[in-house]
């Protein structure tokens, strides 16, 4: 009875399409901006960030802290704060942009990046930028430009990378 249970399960997931738009979790942000006691998390994420000797680890430390960043930035402007909701969401797309580098770094090195992080790093692009293109729809059109930058950004950052994947790729046939 157990393998026909199996069985039945290896055929249903063949049968069922998987889901195109495959919800991204992202890391929930702790203490927000608008908390009396954000500057000593700010204090206590940079001392982590310099305590960060391994490249690849810097990167997922660079994603960490981007995706805290923008579903933070999400959380204020929920909340009204869309002075602070602008600045964090220019702050983790900043991480984004740090983790371009640290990746190329990391690469240049001669660090193998899992295919895992690349993944992940490559939903997380996709996640941010519908994340941004939400905010946008939501905004008030004073707030607009923040976040089409922001998205620019974004999709900067995500063609450099998709760039630097592809050369390795070529690299290594």
């Amino acid at each position: 009875m157990k393998y026909v249970a199996v069985l039945f399960l290896l055929i249903c997931s063949f049968l069922i399409p998987p889901s195109v738009n495959a919800q991204y979790r992202y890391p929930w942000p702790g203490i927000l901006p608008d908390h009396p006691l954000y500057k000593i998390k700010v204090l206590r994420n940079k001392i982590i960030e310099k305590l960060i000797y391994s490249p690849v680890r810097r990167v997922e430390y660079d994603l960490l802290t981007a995706d805290k960043m923008l579903y933070a930035a999400e959380l204020l402007n929920t909340k009204g704060e869309t002075r602070l909701a602008k600045e964090t969401i220019l702050k983790g797309e900043n991480y984004m942009s740090k983790l371009v580098s640290d990746y190329f770094h990391a690469s240049a090195s001669g660090y193998r990046i899992p295919e895992s992080l690349s993944v992940r790093i490559s939903q997380a692009h996709v996640a941010h930028q519908t994340l941004i293109i939400n905010l946008v729809a939501k905004a008030a059109p004073q707030d607009k430009k923040t976040y089409e930058d922001v998205l620019y950004f974004s999709r900067k950052n995500q063609d450099m990378l998709e760039g630097e994947r592809s050369e390795r790729i070529k690299a290594n046939e």
